[in-house]
């Protein structure tokens, strides 16, 4: 099998925690996020998205 470099993949990592009220919001460092990364806000949560290059 081939050694690829530069997988082409989805990444989702959702942060629990709501900042309106303070709350601790902790995520991994060692998570490596691309370029083009989309952030959702909710009520309880946060969603980073992070999408490789083929999605431009």
């Amino acid at each position: 099998m081939a050694n690829q470099t530069t997988p082409i993949f989805t990444q989702r990592l959702v942060i629990f925690g709501n900042p309106e009220v303070g709350s601790p919001v902790h995520f991994d460092t060692r998570v490596q996020l691309h370029d083009h990364m989309n952030i959702f806000w909710y009520r309880d949560h946060i969603l980073l998205e992070a999408g490789g290059g083929s999605l431009w």
